[in-house]
């Protein structure tokens, strides 16, 4: 049902748009790939977008999208204050907002809401026809586009958190997955694309230097052999997931530039 309530969300947040008449809500994280691979994507509960304005305003964006409105019948609230949380390694502070929805008046369960303030990064967005929807049985149709952080951006970041190092050790081993299932959206010539956003994301959230190093942490060797259960077409084991890694960021970083 995670996707039903993301369908309610990103049918409201629509709503609401930038001056540029553009999305000013730009879905990112797992529930993006979710909505681009169907079920082929790890599973996630939550929902992470981008906000494409100025840090003092999405709140207000926010409830304009979701007060008083309905969307063939659901519904959507805050259930408490939004909180700033820290991530280690983002570079900025996002926000987290409990929501409960609601369908004809009858409780449809709840999802958590992380948002982060980024007007520059949430340019870079395609839309998605969503994968995995179905709301049939509603007798609607789920939204036809939903505004996703382009696939370079995806995978700029999550090349980022999973080669950041931490005193306690990086847990990101399932952003290996992520990475091979992503660069299988990738065009031929998509990879100027990757490392122009790699760079970026790099320099901006300054926490290590690219091109990265792959260190595995001592929990992957646990965690990978799990992971990989669900993806048997996905490297083997995790010694060749890390070869495939390093091999990937040698290749983003040794494409020939424009």
């Amino acid at each position: 049902m995670h996707l039903v309530r993301v369908a309610v969300v990103c049918a409201m947040l629509d709503a609401v748009r930038h001056d540029d008449g553009g999305h000013l809500f730009i879905v990112k994280g797992g529930t993006a790939m979710q909505l681009r691979l169907g079920i082929r994507a790890r599973a996630t509960t939550d929902l992470d977008v981008i906000f494409r304005g100025h840090m003092d305003t999405w709140l207000h964006r926010f409830d304009e999208a979701i007060a008083e409105r309905t969307w063939n019948g659901f519904t959507v609230e805050r259930k408490a204050p939004p909180l700033e949380i820290d991530v280690p390694g983002l570079g900025y502070r996002p926000w987290r907002v409990a929501l409960q929805i609601r369908y004809e008046g009858r409780d449809f369960g709840s999802t958590s809401l992380e948002v982060a303030i980024d007007e520059r990064t949430g340019k870079r967005h395609t839309l998605v026809q969503p994968q995995g929807i179905v709301l049939a049985e509603f007798d609607i149709d789920p939204p036809r586009l939903v505004p996703c952080l382009d696939v370079p951006y995806q995978i700029a970041q999550k090349l980022h958190a999973c080669t950041e190092p931490h005193p306690d050790g990086n847990d990101r081993v399932r952003d290996l997955i992520d990475i091979w299932l992503l660069e299988g959206l990738l065009a031929a010539d998509d990879l100027q694309a990757v490392r122009d956003a790699a760079i970026e994301t790099f320099s901006r959230r300054a926490s290590h230097a690219w091109p990265p190093i792959v260190k595995p942490s001592p929990s992957w060797a646990h965690d990978y052999p799990l992971l990989v259960r669900e993806h048997p077409e996905a490297p083997a084991d995790l010694d060749e997931a890390i070869r495939y890694l390093t091999d990937f960021i040698h290749r983003i970083d040794n494409v020939p530039t424009r």
